[in-house]
């Protein structure tokens, strides 16, 4: 959804999308967590889960059935691979919407207002914020944002009201133009 200008105002940053280091962390923690997943499904060898299941049968009455037989049961190599294949699908499914929702920009600066917008594929928030509104601007980076060149922004509004913009690519330089820009905005309201 492209952004709509008001009369007489102009882009004066292109929109921005989040560094690509917020894609990575959100995809890593999935692809962490779907590996494990998968490792427990196709690491349980037969013998190791009837040996898993004499273990705790011994700790279990013996009308309830034993861990063992109950993994054994959906352990088969058929099930196994069906279970990874599904896993497989649905990490690749959240890869792809989380790649369509970092690929659309999140910031656009104009020469009167900031526009942000957040949210997935099915929520989409967006927030305006007049640039005469902005009373202080801070980047902050931390020592591994320093080296890929990403931190985040936040803005300081009138009423106590804040601003946060996170994953930012040159923070410090977007600092700057928005600064220059609130006190042109500024200068023109009084």
């Amino acid at each position: 959804m492209a952004i709509r200008l008001y009369s007489g105002e102009s882009l004066v940053l292109p929109p921005m999308n989040l560094h690509w280091t917020a894609l990575v962390r959100r995809l890593s923690l999935r692809a962490v967590i779907a590996t494990m997943i998968m490792s427990l499904l196709d690491g349980l060898e037969p013998n190791a889960v009837a040996a898993l299941g004499v273990r705790f049968g011994r700790l279990l009455p013996a009308a309830e059935p034993t861990v063992g037989t109950v993994v054994m049961r959906w352990a088969s190599p058929d099930v196994r691979f069906l279970a990874t294949t599904v896993i497989l699908c649905v990490l690749s499914l959240a890869a792809v919407a989380t790649w369509l929702v970092w690929v659309r920009p999140c910031l656009t600066v104009t020469d009167q207002r900031v526009i942000l917008r957040t949210g997935g594929l099915i929520q989409i928030r967006s927030k305006a914020v007049a640039l005469d509104r902005v009373l202080a601007i801070t980047a902050s980076q931390t020592l591994l944002g320093r080296l890929l060149d990403c931190g985040r922004v936040d803005m300081e509004l009138t009423h106590n009201r804040f601003v946060t913009v996170k994953y930012v690519g040159a923070p410090e330089m977007l600092r700057d133009q928005l600064f220059l820009l609130a006190e042109v905005s500024r200068r023109r309201a009084d």
